[in-house]
Protein backbone atom coordinates (compact mmCIF):
# COMPACT_ATOMS: atom_id res chain seq x y z
CA UNK A 1 0.00 0.00 0.00
CA UNK A 2 2.78 2.48 0.69
CA UNK A 3 4.70 2.06 -2.12
CA UNK A 4 1.52 2.06 -4.09
CA UNK A 5 1.18 5.68 -2.50
CA UNK A 6 4.43 6.21 -3.75
CA UNK A 7 4.46 5.81 -7.04
CA UNK A 8 0.70 7.63 -7.09
CA UNK A 9 2.57 10.75 -5.69
CA UNK A 10 5.63 10.67 -8.17
CA UNK A 11 3.91 10.28 -11.35
CA UNK A 12 1.16 12.94 -9.71
CA UNK A 13 4.15 15.50 -9.65
CA UNK A 14 5.42 14.57 -12.75
CA UNK A 15 2.65 14.94 -14.82
CA UNK A 16 2.13 18.11 -12.97
CA UNK A 17 5.24 20.08 -13.60
CA UNK A 18 5.44 19.32 -17.24
CA UNK A 19 2.45 21.19 -18.21
CA UNK A 20 2.78 23.57 -15.27
CA UNK A 21 6.05 26.10 -17.14
CA UNK A 22 3.28 26.03 -20.26
CA UNK A 23 0.28 27.72 -18.37
CA UNK A 24 -0.77 31.16 -17.38
CA UNK A 25 -0.93 32.51 -14.08
CA UNK A 26 -4.31 31.83 -13.56
CA UNK A 27 -4.16 27.73 -14.95
CA UNK A 28 -1.11 27.32 -12.84
CA UNK A 29 -3.46 28.12 -9.90
CA UNK A 30 -5.79 26.28 -10.90
CA UNK A 31 -3.22 23.26 -11.41
CA UNK A 32 -1.91 23.42 -7.91
CA UNK A 33 -5.30 23.21 -7.08
CA UNK A 34 -6.31 20.13 -9.17
CA UNK A 35 -2.51 18.65 -7.77
CA UNK A 36 -3.65 19.37 -4.20
CA UNK A 37 -6.63 17.01 -4.56
CA UNK A 38 -4.67 14.27 -6.10
CA UNK A 39 -2.39 14.04 -2.95
CA UNK A 40 -5.15 14.47 -0.16
CA UNK A 41 -5.08 10.72 0.29
CA UNK A 42 -1.62 10.24 -1.11
CA UNK A 43 0.16 13.05 1.40
CA UNK A 44 -2.06 15.12 3.43
CA UNK A 45 1.07 17.10 3.99
CA UNK A 46 2.09 17.62 0.77
CA UNK A 47 -1.09 18.52 -0.37
CA UNK A 48 -1.33 20.94 2.27
CA UNK A 49 1.62 22.77 0.79
CA UNK A 50 0.37 23.10 -2.88
CA UNK A 51 -3.23 24.71 -1.54
CA UNK A 52 -1.23 27.07 0.60
CA UNK A 53 0.61 27.76 -2.51
CA UNK A 54 -2.34 27.97 -4.64
CA UNK A 55 -3.84 29.93 -1.98
CA UNK A 56 -1.45 32.54 -1.70
CA UNK A 57 -1.02 32.69 -5.38
CA UNK A 58 -5.11 33.54 -5.67
CA UNK A 59 -4.54 36.75 -2.98
CA UNK A 60 -1.66 37.97 -5.11
CA UNK A 61 -3.85 37.93 -8.54
CA UNK A 62 -7.10 39.68 -6.33
CA UNK A 63 -9.00 37.00 -7.87
CA UNK A 64 -12.25 36.63 -5.74
CA UNK A 65 -13.38 32.71 -7.55
CA UNK A 66 -9.78 31.38 -7.52
CA UNK A 67 -9.55 32.89 -3.81
CA UNK A 68 -12.81 31.56 -2.57
CA UNK A 69 -12.06 28.36 -3.94
CA UNK A 70 -8.71 27.92 -2.72
CA UNK A 71 -9.07 29.71 0.41
CA UNK A 72 -12.12 26.48 1.15
CA UNK A 73 -9.66 23.93 -0.07
CA UNK A 74 -6.78 24.96 2.02
CA UNK A 75 -9.20 25.51 5.36
CA UNK A 76 -10.35 21.41 4.68
CA UNK A 77 -6.31 20.54 4.18
CA UNK A 78 -6.09 22.44 7.68
CA UNK A 79 -8.97 20.08 8.90
CA UNK A 80 -7.52 17.40 7.28
CA UNK A 81 -4.51 18.02 9.23
CA UNK A 82 -5.40 18.99 12.73
CA UNK A 83 -4.80 22.37 12.08
CA UNK A 84 -8.88 23.45 13.15
CA UNK A 85 -7.55 27.26 14.48
CA UNK A 86 -6.19 27.96 11.20
CA UNK A 87 -8.71 26.36 8.95
CA UNK A 88 -11.11 28.85 11.47
CA UNK A 89 -8.19 32.01 10.75
CA UNK A 90 -8.60 30.89 6.64
CA UNK A 91 -12.51 31.00 6.70
CA UNK A 92 -12.37 34.15 7.97
CA UNK A 93 -10.47 35.79 5.61
CA UNK A 94 -12.26 34.38 2.63
CA UNK A 95 -15.77 35.63 4.02
CA UNK A 96 -14.82 38.73 2.73
CA UNK A 97 -14.89 37.29 -0.90
CA UNK A 98 -18.13 36.26 -0.92
CA UNK A 99 -21.38 38.10 -2.40
CA UNK A 100 -24.81 37.24 -2.60
CA UNK A 101 -24.90 36.52 -6.71
CA UNK A 102 -25.78 32.58 -7.40
CA UNK A 103 -22.01 32.16 -8.44
CA UNK A 104 -20.45 32.34 -5.01
CA UNK A 105 -23.83 30.51 -3.46
CA UNK A 106 -22.02 27.43 -3.95
CA UNK A 107 -18.94 28.62 -2.29
CA UNK A 108 -20.41 30.11 0.25
CA UNK A 109 -22.57 27.16 1.62
CA UNK A 110 -18.59 25.03 1.10
CA UNK A 111 -17.67 27.55 3.22
CA UNK A 112 -20.55 27.11 6.33
CA UNK A 113 -20.07 24.12 5.97
CA UNK A 114 -16.13 23.64 6.53
CA UNK A 115 -16.13 25.88 9.21
CA UNK A 116 -19.23 23.71 11.00
CA UNK A 117 -16.42 20.81 10.46
CA UNK A 118 -13.40 22.77 12.00
CA UNK A 119 -15.93 24.21 15.08
CA UNK A 120 -17.46 20.29 15.47
CA UNK A 121 -13.92 18.92 15.96
CA UNK A 122 -13.30 21.85 18.36
CA UNK A 123 -16.42 20.62 20.61
CA UNK A 124 -18.12 24.25 20.46
CA UNK A 125 -21.40 22.06 19.43
CA UNK A 126 -23.88 25.38 19.48
CA UNK A 127 -21.56 27.05 17.03
CA UNK A 128 -21.21 24.57 14.75
CA UNK A 129 -24.46 23.92 14.50
CA UNK A 130 -25.53 27.27 13.40
CA UNK A 131 -22.76 27.09 10.63
CA UNK A 132 -24.34 23.75 9.59
CA UNK A 133 -27.92 25.25 9.36
CA UNK A 134 -26.61 27.89 7.71
CA UNK A 135 -24.81 25.59 5.07
CA UNK A 136 -27.90 23.38 4.40
CA UNK A 137 -30.60 26.81 3.93
CA UNK A 138 -27.57 27.16 0.78
CA UNK A 139 -28.20 23.43 -0.08
CA UNK A 140 -31.70 23.94 -0.39
CA UNK A 141 -31.86 27.12 -2.14
CA UNK A 142 -29.32 25.67 -4.68
CA UNK A 143 -31.14 22.00 -4.81
CA UNK A 144 -27.99 20.31 -4.18
CA UNK A 145 -28.59 16.66 -2.96
CA UNK A 146 -25.22 15.97 -1.90
CA UNK A 147 -24.44 19.06 0.21
CA UNK A 148 -28.17 18.85 1.76
CA UNK A 149 -26.97 15.09 2.49
CA UNK A 150 -23.94 16.31 4.21
CA UNK A 151 -25.29 18.47 6.13
CA UNK A 152 -27.77 16.48 7.66
CA UNK A 153 -25.28 13.82 8.39
CA UNK A 154 -23.42 16.36 10.74
CA UNK A 155 -25.92 18.00 12.12
CA UNK A 156 -27.65 14.02 13.20
CA UNK A 157 -23.26 13.44 14.51
CA UNK A 158 -23.62 16.71 16.84
CA UNK A 159 -27.45 15.52 18.02
CA UNK A 160 -26.47 12.13 18.70
CA UNK A 161 -23.37 13.46 20.94
CA UNK A 162 -25.69 15.62 22.98
CA UNK A 163 -27.68 12.53 23.16
CA UNK A 164 -30.84 14.07 21.46
CA UNK A 165 -31.46 10.79 20.10
CA UNK A 166 -34.75 11.19 18.21
CA UNK A 167 -33.94 14.46 16.47
CA UNK A 168 -30.48 12.92 15.36
CA UNK A 169 -32.34 10.03 13.63
CA UNK A 170 -34.59 12.30 12.21
CA UNK A 171 -31.73 14.43 10.59
CA UNK A 172 -30.14 11.05 9.35
CA UNK A 173 -33.53 9.88 7.68
CA UNK A 174 -33.56 12.91 5.80
CA UNK A 175 -29.87 12.53 4.98
CA UNK A 176 -31.00 9.22 3.44
CA UNK A 177 -33.48 10.84 1.62
CA UNK A 178 -31.24 13.04 -0.27
CA UNK A 179 -28.45 10.29 -0.93
CA UNK A 180 -27.74 9.06 -3.82
CA UNK A 181 -27.94 5.93 -5.68
CA UNK A 182 -25.24 5.02 -6.24
CA UNK A 183 -23.27 6.56 -2.68
CA UNK A 184 -23.05 3.12 -0.62
CA UNK A 185 -20.72 4.23 1.60
CA UNK A 186 -22.60 7.13 2.83
CA UNK A 187 -25.77 4.84 3.18
CA UNK A 188 -23.68 2.49 4.98
CA UNK A 189 -22.35 5.45 7.36
CA UNK A 190 -25.71 6.21 8.23
CA UNK A 191 -26.83 3.41 8.92
CA UNK A 192 -24.48 2.60 11.21
CA UNK A 193 -24.74 5.64 13.39
CA UNK A 194 -28.95 4.92 13.50
CA UNK A 195 -28.06 1.41 14.94
CA UNK A 196 -25.32 3.00 17.53
CA UNK A 197 -28.47 5.31 18.75
CA UNK A 198 -30.97 2.46 18.42
CA UNK A 199 -28.99 0.64 20.71
CA UNK A 200 -28.31 3.16 23.31
CA UNK A 201 -32.48 3.19 22.86
CA UNK A 202 -32.52 -0.50 23.99
CA UNK A 203 -34.23 -1.45 20.47
CA UNK A 204 -32.49 -4.34 19.76
CA UNK A 205 -34.09 -5.18 16.55
CA UNK A 206 -33.75 -1.66 14.51
CA UNK A 207 -30.09 -1.55 16.05
CA UNK A 208 -29.48 -4.96 14.57
CA UNK A 209 -30.84 -4.75 11.22
CA UNK A 210 -29.13 -1.54 10.79
CA UNK A 211 -26.14 -3.13 11.43
CA UNK A 212 -26.73 -5.98 9.09
CA UNK A 213 -27.33 -3.54 6.39
CA UNK A 214 -24.12 -1.76 6.88
CA UNK A 215 -22.30 -5.52 6.88
CA UNK A 216 -24.62 -6.02 3.56
CA UNK A 217 -23.08 -2.74 1.72
CA UNK A 218 -19.19 -3.16 2.73
CA UNK A 219 -19.77 -6.97 1.50
CA UNK A 220 -20.86 -5.73 -1.88
CA UNK A 221 -18.22 -3.07 -2.28
CA UNK A 222 -15.62 -5.23 -0.76
CA UNK A 223 -13.90 -2.69 2.08
CA UNK A 224 -12.38 -4.89 4.59
CA UNK A 225 -11.52 -2.62 6.85
CA UNK A 226 -15.02 -1.04 7.42
CA UNK A 227 -16.47 -4.81 7.76
CA UNK A 228 -14.53 -5.84 10.32
CA UNK A 229 -15.52 -2.69 11.99
CA UNK A 230 -19.27 -3.03 11.27
CA UNK A 231 -19.28 -6.41 12.49
CA UNK A 232 -17.45 -5.29 15.38
CA UNK A 233 -20.48 -3.06 16.31
CA UNK A 234 -22.95 -6.08 15.84
CA UNK A 235 -21.07 -8.36 18.35
CA UNK A 236 -21.25 -5.49 20.66
CA UNK A 237 -24.81 -5.38 20.31
CA UNK A 238 -25.37 -8.79 20.58
CA UNK A 239 -22.94 -8.63 24.12
CA UNK A 240 -24.58 -5.81 25.43
CA UNK A 241 -28.00 -7.98 25.54
CA UNK A 242 -25.99 -10.59 26.56
CA UNK A 243 -26.53 -13.03 22.83
CA UNK A 244 -22.76 -14.44 23.67
CA UNK A 245 -22.74 -17.16 21.01
CA UNK A 246 -24.02 -14.26 18.78
CA UNK A 247 -21.70 -11.95 20.22
CA UNK A 248 -18.81 -14.34 19.77
CA UNK A 249 -19.48 -15.03 15.85
CA UNK A 250 -19.51 -11.48 15.26
CA UNK A 251 -16.28 -11.14 17.41
CA UNK A 252 -14.59 -13.90 15.23
CA UNK A 253 -15.86 -12.76 11.91
CA UNK A 254 -14.34 -9.14 12.71
CA UNK A 255 -10.87 -10.84 13.99
CA UNK A 256 -10.73 -12.83 10.75
CA UNK A 257 -11.07 -9.85 8.55
CA UNK A 258 -9.00 -7.50 10.66
CA UNK A 259 -5.99 -10.63 10.23
CA UNK A 260 -6.95 -10.80 6.55
CA UNK A 261 -6.38 -6.71 5.92
CA UNK A 262 -3.21 -6.88 8.50
CA UNK A 263 -4.98 -4.03 10.06
CA UNK A 264 -3.99 -4.23 14.06
CA UNK A 265 -6.03 -1.99 15.90
CA UNK A 266 -9.54 -3.98 14.84
CA UNK A 267 -7.85 -7.21 15.61
CA UNK A 268 -7.13 -5.41 18.89
CA UNK A 269 -11.04 -4.48 19.49
CA UNK A 270 -11.75 -7.73 18.50
CA UNK A 271 -10.05 -9.75 21.11
CA UNK A 272 -10.90 -7.41 24.07
CA UNK A 273 -14.95 -8.07 22.36
CA UNK A 274 -14.08 -11.55 22.83
CA UNK A 275 -12.16 -11.45 26.51
CA UNK A 276 -15.45 -9.41 27.80
CA UNK A 277 -17.58 -11.95 26.17
CA UNK A 278 -15.88 -15.19 28.04
CA UNK A 279 -15.51 -12.97 31.16
CA UNK A 280 -19.52 -12.52 31.55
CA UNK A 281 -19.54 -16.38 30.39
CA UNK A 282 -17.45 -17.12 33.51
CA UNK A 283 -14.99 -19.03 31.00
CA UNK A 284 -11.86 -16.91 32.78
CA UNK A 285 -9.20 -19.13 30.81
CA UNK A 286 -10.56 -17.99 27.27
CA UNK A 287 -11.42 -14.76 28.40
CA UNK A 288 -7.23 -13.93 29.95
CA UNK A 289 -6.20 -15.69 26.94
CA UNK A 290 -7.51 -12.80 24.72
CA UNK A 291 -7.31 -10.20 26.78
CA UNK A 292 -3.44 -10.87 27.05
CA UNK A 293 -3.66 -11.01 23.29
CA UNK A 294 -5.26 -7.45 23.66
CA UNK A 295 -2.78 -5.92 25.78
CA UNK A 296 -0.30 -7.37 23.38
CA UNK A 297 -1.54 -5.28 20.51
CA UNK A 298 -2.34 -2.06 22.67
CA UNK A 299 1.31 -1.69 23.63
CA UNK A 300 2.26 -2.82 20.94
CA UNK A 301 0.59 0.24 19.21
CA UNK A 302 1.33 2.58 22.52
CA UNK A 303 4.71 2.49 21.83
CA UNK A 304 4.82 3.10 17.84
CA UNK A 305 2.67 6.11 18.85
CA UNK A 306 5.12 7.03 20.93
CA UNK A 307 7.78 6.21 18.49
CA UNK A 308 6.42 8.60 15.93
CA UNK A 309 5.82 11.29 18.45
CA UNK A 310 9.36 11.04 19.37
CA UNK A 311 10.73 11.66 15.49
CA UNK A 312 8.15 14.42 14.90
CA UNK A 313 10.02 16.39 17.87
CA UNK A 314 13.54 15.51 16.61
CA UNK A 315 12.38 16.62 12.98
CA UNK A 316 11.16 20.20 14.40
CA UNK A 317 14.54 19.95 16.19
CA UNK A 318 16.22 19.75 13.03
CA UNK A 319 14.07 22.01 11.56
CA UNK A 320 14.64 24.83 14.08
CA UNK A 321 18.59 24.33 14.39
CA UNK A 322 18.68 24.23 10.79
CA UNK A 323 16.31 27.71 10.81
CA UNK A 324 18.91 29.31 13.20
CA UNK A 325 21.74 27.91 10.85
CA UNK A 326 20.22 30.04 7.94
CA UNK A 327 19.64 32.80 10.00
CA UNK A 328 22.91 33.29 11.05
CA UNK A 329 24.57 32.43 8.09
CA UNK A 330 22.47 35.44 6.22
CA UNK A 331 23.28 37.21 9.08
CA UNK A 332 27.12 36.42 8.58
CA UNK A 333 26.60 37.68 4.86
CA UNK A 334 24.87 40.91 5.70
CA UNK A 335 27.83 41.89 7.73
CA UNK A 336 30.15 41.12 5.28
CA UNK A 337 28.53 43.54 3.16
CA UNK A 338 28.85 46.26 5.34
CA UNK A 339 32.28 45.62 6.12
CA UNK A 340 32.48 45.25 2.05
CA UNK A 341 31.00 48.70 2.02
CA UNK A 342 33.17 50.43 4.33
CA UNK A 343 36.11 49.16 3.23
CA UNK A 344 35.74 50.78 -0.39
CA UNK A 345 34.60 53.99 0.63
CA UNK A 346 37.38 54.35 2.78
CA UNK A 347 39.58 53.13 0.03
CA UNK A 348 37.86 56.12 -1.83
CA UNK A 349 38.29 58.79 0.43
CA UNK A 350 42.14 57.57 0.53
CA UNK A 351 42.59 58.15 -2.85
CA UNK A 352 42.16 61.76 -2.46
CA UNK A 353 43.85 62.34 0.93
CA UNK A 354 47.20 60.12 0.65
CA UNK A 355 48.50 61.55 3.33
CA UNK A 356 45.40 59.72 5.39
CA UNK A 357 45.98 56.38 3.88
CA UNK A 358 48.29 55.13 6.57
CA UNK A 359 45.68 56.49 9.38
CA UNK A 360 43.27 54.96 7.98
CA UNK A 361 44.61 51.86 7.00
CA UNK A 362 45.30 51.39 10.62
CA UNK A 363 42.22 53.02 11.94
CA UNK A 364 40.39 49.69 9.43
CA UNK A 365 42.55 47.53 10.99
CA UNK A 366 41.66 48.22 14.62
CA UNK A 367 38.09 48.63 13.67
CA UNK A 368 38.27 44.49 11.72
CA UNK A 369 40.23 43.25 14.78
CA UNK A 370 37.55 44.61 17.22
CA UNK A 371 34.32 43.59 14.93
CA UNK A 372 35.79 40.29 14.46
CA UNK A 373 36.43 39.94 18.36
CA UNK A 374 32.82 41.32 18.68
CA UNK A 375 31.64 38.66 16.06
CA UNK A 376 33.34 35.78 17.28
CA UNK A 377 31.93 36.11 21.05
CA UNK A 378 27.92 36.84 19.68
CA UNK A 379 28.25 33.75 17.69
CA UNK A 380 29.73 32.07 20.72
CA UNK A 381 26.80 33.20 22.71
CA UNK A 382 24.56 32.15 20.00
CA UNK A 383 26.22 28.68 19.67
CA UNK A 384 25.97 28.48 23.33
CA UNK A 385 22.38 29.70 23.63
CA UNK A 386 21.49 27.04 21.14
CA UNK A 387 22.49 24.48 22.48
CA UNK A 388 20.86 25.26 26.12
CA UNK A 389 17.44 25.60 24.46
CA UNK A 390 18.12 22.11 23.06
CA UNK A 391 18.87 20.68 26.11
CA UNK A 392 15.67 22.39 28.32
CA UNK A 393 13.12 21.04 25.02
CA UNK A 394 14.97 17.78 25.33
CA UNK A 395 14.30 17.96 29.21
CA UNK A 396 10.95 19.09 28.83
CA UNK A 397 9.93 16.57 26.46
CA UNK A 398 11.51 13.66 28.44
CA UNK A 399 9.47 15.27 31.57
CA UNK A 400 6.26 15.55 29.44
CA UNK A 401 6.39 11.82 28.42
CA UNK A 402 7.73 10.42 31.93
CA UNK A 403 4.61 12.32 33.57
CA UNK A 404 2.04 10.95 30.77
CA UNK A 405 3.76 7.25 31.06
CA UNK A 406 3.06 7.46 34.69
CA UNK A 407 -0.53 8.35 34.83
CA UNK A 408 -1.18 5.68 31.74
CA UNK A 409 0.77 3.23 34.43
CA UNK A 410 -0.84 4.25 37.58
CA UNK A 411 -3.81 4.06 35.77
CA UNK A 412 -3.69 0.16 34.39
CA UNK A 413 -2.37 -0.81 37.66
CA UNK A 414 -6.03 0.76 39.31
CA UNK A 415 -7.45 -1.46 36.56
CA UNK A 416 -5.41 -4.39 37.08
CA UNK A 417 -6.53 -4.31 41.04
CA UNK A 418 -10.56 -3.30 40.01
CA UNK A 419 -10.07 -6.40 37.96
CA UNK A 420 -8.55 -8.59 40.74
CA UNK A 421 -11.39 -7.00 43.01
CA UNK A 422 -14.00 -8.34 40.41
CA UNK A 423 -12.90 -11.59 39.90
CA UNK A 424 -12.87 -12.37 44.05
CA UNK A 425 -16.52 -10.44 43.97
CA UNK A 426 -17.34 -13.47 41.66
CA UNK A 427 -15.84 -16.39 43.91
CA UNK A 428 -17.38 -15.55 47.01
CA UNK A 429 -20.75 -16.62 48.15
CA UNK A 430 -21.20 -13.72 51.18
CA UNK A 431 -23.29 -10.97 49.58
CA UNK A 432 -22.24 -8.65 52.03
CA UNK A 433 -18.55 -9.20 51.36
CA UNK A 434 -19.44 -8.92 47.73
CA UNK A 435 -21.14 -5.73 47.68
CA UNK A 436 -18.38 -4.36 49.70
CA UNK A 437 -15.66 -5.50 47.45
CA UNK A 438 -17.31 -3.50 44.64
CA UNK A 439 -17.98 -0.27 46.33
CA UNK A 440 -13.92 -0.49 46.63
CA UNK A 441 -13.91 -1.19 43.23
CA UNK A 442 -15.88 1.40 42.22
CA UNK A 443 -13.74 3.71 44.38
CA UNK A 444 -10.83 2.22 42.40
CA UNK A 445 -12.53 3.15 39.13
CA UNK A 446 -13.11 6.78 39.88
CA UNK A 447 -9.52 7.09 40.99
CA UNK A 448 -8.41 5.49 38.00
CA UNK A 449 -10.82 7.74 35.71
CA UNK A 450 -8.65 10.81 36.84
CA UNK A 451 -5.54 9.51 35.46
CA UNK A 452 -6.38 8.17 33.00
CA UNK A 453 -7.97 11.75 31.37
CA UNK A 454 -5.06 13.47 32.37
CA UNK A 455 -3.31 10.53 30.00
CA UNK A 456 -5.42 11.39 27.45
CA UNK A 457 -5.22 15.16 27.98
CA UNK A 458 -2.41 17.70 27.03
CA UNK A 459 -2.20 18.99 30.50
CA UNK A 460 -1.09 16.95 33.02
CA UNK A 461 -1.82 18.89 36.21
CA UNK A 462 -5.46 19.61 35.56
CA UNK A 463 -8.81 18.07 34.18
CA UNK A 464 -12.20 19.00 32.89
CA UNK A 465 -13.78 18.04 36.23
CA UNK A 466 -17.62 18.70 34.03
CA UNK A 467 -16.64 15.81 31.77
CA UNK A 468 -15.27 13.47 34.68
CA UNK A 469 -18.79 13.72 36.21
CA UNK A 470 -20.76 12.99 33.49
CA UNK A 471 -17.92 9.53 32.83
CA UNK A 472 -18.63 8.73 36.66
CA UNK A 473 -22.42 9.04 36.00
CA UNK A 474 -22.89 6.89 32.61
CA UNK A 475 -20.65 3.96 34.63
CA UNK A 476 -22.64 3.93 37.97
CA UNK A 477 -25.80 4.00 36.03
CA UNK A 478 -24.41 1.30 33.90
CA UNK A 479 -23.49 -0.94 36.68
CA UNK A 480 -26.89 -0.29 38.78
CA UNK A 481 -29.72 0.66 36.80
CA UNK A 482 -31.20 -2.63 34.49
CA UNK A 483 -31.17 -2.04 30.95
CA UNK A 484 -35.35 -1.75 30.45
CA UNK A 485 -35.51 0.71 33.46
CA UNK A 486 -35.91 4.78 32.77
CA UNK A 487 -33.63 7.05 34.18
CA UNK A 488 -33.77 11.02 33.40
CA UNK A 489 -30.35 12.88 33.93
CA UNK A 490 -30.40 16.58 34.77
CA UNK A 491 -26.83 18.47 34.65
CA UNK A 492 -25.79 21.65 35.03
CA UNK A 493 -22.44 22.23 35.47
CA UNK A 494 -20.01 24.32 34.17
CA UNK A 495 -16.22 24.04 32.77
CA UNK A 496 -14.24 23.96 35.58
CA UNK A 497 -10.91 22.80 35.35
CA UNK A 498 -9.10 21.16 38.83
CA UNK A 499 -5.47 19.96 39.96
CA UNK A 500 -4.95 16.66 40.90
CA UNK A 501 -4.80 17.03 44.66
CA UNK A 502 -8.36 18.21 44.60
CA UNK A 503 -9.73 15.95 41.50
CA UNK A 504 -9.15 12.74 43.01
CA UNK A 505 -10.74 13.25 46.85
CA UNK A 506 -13.56 15.45 44.82
CA UNK A 507 -14.44 12.47 42.32
CA UNK A 508 -14.61 9.95 45.13
CA UNK A 509 -16.81 12.05 46.88
CA UNK A 510 -18.99 12.37 43.61
CA UNK A 511 -18.68 8.66 43.50
CA UNK A 512 -20.02 8.01 46.26
CA UNK A 513 -22.99 10.58 46.28
CA UNK A 514 -23.56 9.23 42.82
CA UNK A 515 -23.50 5.37 44.15
CA UNK A 516 -25.81 6.23 47.66
CA UNK A 517 -28.34 7.74 44.99
CA UNK A 518 -28.56 4.59 43.00
CA UNK A 519 -28.11 1.93 45.72
CA UNK A 520 -30.66 3.05 48.28
CA UNK A 521 -32.65 6.51 46.61
CA UNK A 522 -34.72 5.10 43.58
CA UNK A 523 -36.21 2.10 45.59
CA UNK A 524 -40.08 2.13 45.15
CA UNK A 525 -39.64 4.95 42.67
CA UNK A 526 -40.97 4.77 39.45
CA UNK A 527 -39.99 7.62 37.23
CA UNK A 528 -35.77 8.25 38.84
CA UNK A 529 -33.96 11.48 38.47
CA UNK A 530 -30.99 12.22 39.34
CA UNK A 531 -29.12 16.00 38.63
CA UNK A 532 -25.82 17.04 39.12
CA UNK A 533 -24.46 20.58 39.51
CA UNK A 534 -20.75 21.81 39.06
CA UNK A 535 -20.45 26.04 39.41
CA UNK A 536 -18.24 28.55 40.63
CA UNK A 537 -19.97 30.76 43.64
CA UNK A 538 -17.18 33.32 43.03
CA UNK A 539 -13.66 33.18 41.72
CA UNK A 540 -11.98 31.01 44.77
CA UNK A 541 -15.06 28.74 45.03
CA UNK A 542 -16.73 26.08 43.62
CA UNK A 543 -19.80 24.20 44.66
CA UNK A 544 -20.81 19.93 43.27
CA UNK A 545 -24.41 19.83 44.08
CA UNK A 546 -25.74 15.62 43.44
CA UNK A 547 -29.34 15.51 44.39
CA UNK A 548 -32.42 12.65 43.59
CA UNK A 549 -35.92 12.44 43.97
CA UNK A 550 -35.70 9.50 45.97
CA UNK A 551 -37.56 8.84 49.70
CA UNK A 552 -34.87 10.83 50.99
CA UNK A 553 -32.70 10.03 54.32
CA UNK A 554 -34.11 9.63 57.75
CA UNK A 555 -34.98 12.53 60.21
CA UNK A 556 -32.46 11.59 62.53
CA UNK A 557 -29.73 11.26 60.08
CA UNK A 558 -26.59 13.10 61.29
CA UNK A 559 -23.55 12.99 58.61
CA UNK A 560 -21.38 13.80 61.26
CA UNK A 561 -22.00 11.09 63.71
CA UNK A 562 -22.79 8.50 60.66
CA UNK A 563 -20.79 5.32 61.32
CA UNK A 564 -21.02 3.98 57.54
CA UNK A 565 -18.27 3.75 55.74
CA UNK A 566 -19.06 6.20 52.62
CA UNK A 567 -20.37 8.83 54.82
CA UNK A 568 -17.31 8.27 56.62
CA UNK A 569 -14.90 8.98 53.42
CA UNK A 570 -16.91 11.72 52.35
CA UNK A 571 -16.94 13.67 55.44
CA UNK A 572 -13.28 12.88 55.51
CA UNK A 573 -12.15 13.74 51.94
CA UNK A 574 -14.52 16.99 51.88
CA UNK A 575 -11.92 17.82 54.96
CA UNK A 576 -9.00 16.95 53.10
CA UNK A 577 -9.75 19.32 50.38
CA UNK A 578 -10.51 22.61 52.75
CA UNK A 579 -14.39 22.12 52.21
CA UNK A 580 -17.72 22.01 53.47
CA UNK A 581 -20.81 19.30 53.18
CA UNK A 582 -24.32 19.83 53.99
CA UNK A 583 -27.63 18.14 53.24
CA UNK A 584 -31.16 18.33 53.18
CA UNK A 585 -34.51 16.68 51.98
CA UNK A 586 -36.06 18.55 49.74
CA UNK A 587 -38.20 16.00 47.30
CA UNK A 588 -35.37 13.88 47.86
CA UNK A 589 -31.63 13.46 49.01
CA UNK A 590 -30.06 17.09 48.12
CA UNK A 591 -26.00 16.83 49.23
CA UNK A 592 -24.10 20.09 48.37
CA UNK A 593 -20.15 20.26 49.10
CA UNK A 594 -18.06 23.23 49.04
CA UNK A 595 -14.52 23.90 48.47
CA UNK A 596 -11.81 26.63 47.34
CA UNK A 597 -9.99 26.62 44.37
CA UNK A 598 -6.79 27.84 43.28
CA UNK A 599 -6.77 30.56 40.44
Amino acid sequence: MKLRKIFLFIVVVIFYNIGYAQKTPYQRIDSLIQLSDSLRDISPNKSLDQISKAYKYSLLLNDTSLVLKSGNNLAKAQNENGLHQNSLKTILKIRDYTTNQNDSLIQMAEIDYTEGFSLLEMRQYEKSKKAFKSALNTFVLLNDSSGMSSAFISLGNIESNDQNYDKAITYYQKALQYTTVNDEVNKAYISTNMGIIYAEQNDYLKAKNNFEQTIEIYVSLNLFNELSIAYYDLGFLEYSFKHYQLAISNYLNSLKIGKYNDNSVNMMWAYEGLADVYKDMNDYKSSLLYFEKYSEIKDSLNEIQKENEIKDIEKLLAKENQDLLIQNQVKEIEEAKVKEELLNERIDKSKLKSKVLGIGFIILCILGGIGLFIYKKVKKQNVLLTNQKEIINKSLHEKEILLKEIHHRVKNNLQIISSLLNLQSNRIENDEISVLLNESKNRIQAIALVHDKLYRSNDFTSINFKEYLLEILNYQKNIYIKPNQELKIESNCEDVHLNLDVAVPLGLIASELITNAFKHGFKNISQPLINLELKRINQNQVVLIVSDNGGGLPTDFDINTSTTLGMELITALTEQINGSVDFKNENGTHFSVTFKVNQ
